[in-house]
Order: structure tokens, then sequence, then C-alpha cells
């Protein structure tokens, strides 16, 4: 089979075209770069969302409010103006030219796609607005809402979490609503989020929704803690399972007056969920320290839930509450937990650091049920294959793949030493998947092949890596 992996990420070192170093790195991973650009001008512009249409073509969402490719006036769709934030690019395949632009109103925030190409924009203050693939006609739009992030079936059900995000995603403060909407875009249903609320994602039939966050509160203690959840509803919001969600007392010292098993008070949080194309459910979690609520079943805390672990980037000794993260696999029918990975970095006195996706990225999984992660990560992470000078920061935006038994780190590497990760999507052609990923990067960048070879200005670009892999 032949993986062909398509990122939209920032790189963090200039360098010339087919550099060895980069190059033979990830030849020896079967992984070739195919080209890489900056997207963005004047302003601090960043990739928001990005996906690949049926014909292979790449559409990129950007928040980009002055910046449009030379020779390109963006259509201005759905009521936006010309200095509107949100940019949609349609690009060909291999990212060499830009075939169409559009501005939507508000800020985008996250981007899906249905069965028919439909795109689906969350555009923040500016709604939700579903378009053609060719970017020349709005279907539909609900302008009255503050859409945050978006998810679509295969049957163009759209479940939407609206109002429930602070900066671009990257701190939830409320619970938020959600809302389901036909492929024509009526209403078929709302409820409230609950508690704090980070991520949705229906599935492929659109029978039910799962929603992810976390509860802040306290213990027995008197000691604050934050508490994940996992829920899923139907599209009427009648609740269909959940996971975690537990009361601060039952994660407290049981010396303190905790009642369950072992003091779990570790804050978690879930930041982000999706289903597979394999069927399953997978979400990604953050856990603050060792002592976390996932070493337990996520509705028994009295049963201890199998870890895969393994080195010391899989295990939580020697961490302190730097934020890391959990990893799992779901059975969406009932929410039965299958399988679970750990994720910590390490600095070089063995001290554990930061990865995690609560501050943006995503984690995908493909028809086989191999695992993929865009985190952001502090110093220390596990790199496999490394783009920048041997003995750099090794933090930044890192993907991470995981085999689908979750033990092996097939790949880790990165693009920049700025953490800025944001979205990842995946799209099976056949017997082979292509990936798409977002972010924005700083004034460096591994040029191949550019659309726009030159950082463009500010404190911030999108940019676009291509690669294939055998």
């Amino acid at each position: 089979m032949r993986l062909f992996i398509i990122l939209t990420v920032l790189l963090g070192q200039s360098a010339a075209l087919g550099q060895p170093v980069f190059k033979n790195g990830f030849e020896q991973a079967g992984i070739l770069p195919l080209s890489s650009t900056f997207l963005g001008g004047s302003q601090n512009e960043r990739v928001q969302g990005a996906v690949v249409l049926a014909d292979g073509s790449l559409l990129v969402a950007m928040d980009a409010p002055a910046f449009a490719p030379d020779g390109f006036a963006p259509r201005l769709l759905a009521g936006s103006a010309v200095d509107s934030p949100t940019l949609l690019l349609l690009l060909t395949e291999d990212a060499s030219q830009v075939l169409s632009a559009a501005r939507l109103p508000g800020t985008v925030n996250d981007l899906a796609l249905d069965g028919n190409d439909t795109i689906y924009a969350a555009c923040r203050e500016g709604g939700l607005v579903a378009l053609s693939p060719e970017l020349d006609e709005v279907f539909w739009q609900v302008p009255e809402m503050d859409a945050d992030r978006v998810s679509v079936s295969t049957t163009g059900r759209v479940a939407v979490l609206d109002n429930a995000l602070n900066d671009a995603g990257t701190t939830a403060a409320r619970a938020g609503t959600v809302h389901v909407f036909s492929p024509q875009g009526d209403l078929l249903g709302q409820w409230p989020g609950r508690h704090k609320t980070y991520d949705l994602a229906i599935s492929a039939a659109g029978d039910q929704v799962v929603v992810t966050g976390f509860r802040q509160t306290s213990g027995p203690s008197g000691n604050p803690v934050q508490i994940a959840y996992l829920r899923a509803l139907n599209f009427s919001g009648a609740l269909l399972w959940s996971n975690y969600d537990w009361t601060g007392q039952q994660v407290d010292d049981p010396a303190a007056g905790g009642t369950g098993p072992t003091n779990n008070m570790a804050d978690t949080r879930g930041v982000r969920v999706s289903f597979g194309a394999d069927g399953m459910l997978y979400a990604a979690f953050m856990a603050a320290g060792g002592n976390h609520i996932f070493r337990y079943a996520p509705r028994d805390l009295f049963s201890p839930s199998p870890i895969v672990g393994g080195d010391a980037f899989h295990e939580f000794f020697n961490t302190r509450s730097e934020h890391k993260t959990f990893l799992a696999r779901f059975d969406p029918a009932n929410g039965d937990y299958l399988v679970g990975q750990q994720l910590v970095n390490r600095l070089s006195n063995g001290r554990g650091n930061t990865i995690t996706l609560d501050r943006g990225g995503d984690i995908q999984a493909d028809r086989f049920g191999r695992v993929y992660v865009f985190a952001n990560a502090a110093s220390g992470s596990p790199i496999t294959l490394e783009p920048l000078p041997s003995g750099s920061y090794t933090g930044g935006s890192v993907l991470l793949v995981l085999s689908n038994d979750f033990a092996d780190r097939e790949l880790v590497t990165r693009y920049t030493p700025d953490a800025d990760a944001r979205t990842l999507a995946l799209r099976e052609f056949g017997g082979a998947t292509r990936i798409v990923a977002g972010g924005g990067s700083d004034d460096q960048l591994f040029g191949l092949r550019s659309l726009q070879p030159d950082f463009g200005g500010g404190d911030r670009d999108g940019a676009l890596l291509l690669l294939e892999g055998q």
C-alpha cells in the first residue's frame, strides 16, 4: 500500500530545494517531501482547516484578513466583505496552483466535508456556511451563531458546536450549544453542551454525536480539579452513553474523603474526538499528571484499565503538572474502551515535558486503525525523523503516527520549533491514504517547489507541505 501524506504545516528551517539532510531522513521512513509553501501576507495568518476533495484537490481555510494570492480577487460569499478574515483557497492536487479563492464572514475555526464534497465552514461570529467545492455557491448558512467546531456525516447531517470556545478553539470556557442540521440546513435538534465543551464528532451514518470536554470542580480536600468526559447523544440530544465525567468526590484522595480507589486528582480534559475511517471512535485527552482517571475503566473507577505503555515516552513517571496526552479507541456503539496509550515528552534530564492537543491539533485514524496525531509540544519530543538541525530545540508542531495496536511510533516528526498545530484530516483513495494538516508558521520554512517561496510578513504565516509515502 502506498501512503500519500499532505501536511498543511509550518516548518522550522530554511533550506534549499531537496536539501539532503531533510530528504534523506524522510527516505528512511519511505516518505518523500514533494512541495512546501508559505501561505500568508504582511499580517498574521494561520491555517485553521483543510480537507482533500474527491478529485484530489486541496481546500484550505485560513484566518487571513488581508491576504490573497497574486492574481486572485477572492469571491465574496455569504455576506462577506473584502476585509473579512476567513479566506478559502482551492489548490491543485500538487499544491502548485490556486484554482479558486473566496471570503466568508467571521473568523474560520474549523472545516468539514460531506460525502458529496459539500464544504462546511465554522466561522465563529460569522456562523456556519455550507458551500460548493468550487467556492462559487452558498447552499445555506446559519449566521446567528458563534460556530466553533463542525463535523459532518457521509449522509450530510451536520453537527455544530456553538459559543463554547475562546481564542480560535485553544481554550474551552463555556458549555456552548450543540446543533444538528439536515443536509438542507433544517434544524434537526439542539441541546446545551456540558460544563466546558471542546469538540464534537458526528458518526458516518449521522445517528449519534459524540462530545468531549471537562468540568471544573473540586474534591472534599478543597483542591480544584478538571475532570474529562466523553458522551454520545442521538440527534435529538438523548444520552446514549457516557464515559468518565466523575464527580470531584469520586476522584479525590480517599484519605481526604474521596470515594474512588486512589487519588485521581490530576487535571484532565477531553480535547479532540473523531470517527476513524475504520468506523471506530478516537479521542485525545489532556492529563496533567500520572494520577489520572484514564488508569481506570471509563464507567468503573474500581476497574483498572489497560494502557499499552512502552518506553519512557509512553509512561508517566517523573512528571509534574505539564500537559501530557492520553489517546484512546472506543466502540461507538456503546462507548466501551478498546485500547489506550499515553504520550509525554522527555527533557535531557529525564523529566517529563508537554505534548498536548488542548491548544490545537487533531486526531484521526485510517481504515486500518493506524492513528495520526497532530500535536503541540515543548522540548523533548521522541523524534524519529528530524527536519531541523541536530541538537536544536525538540518541540513544536509534531506529527505522530501510531500503529493499529498503539504500541509502535511509526513516525514522529516536526516542522517548526513553534507549537501551532491546528488541523488534521484524512481521505482514502483506494489503496492510499491522503492526509492534510495545518497551523501557523514563523518566518522559517523548508522550501520545495513553493507556490509562495517567501515569508509574507507579520509574526506568522500559514504553510503547506506535500509528502508522498510508500
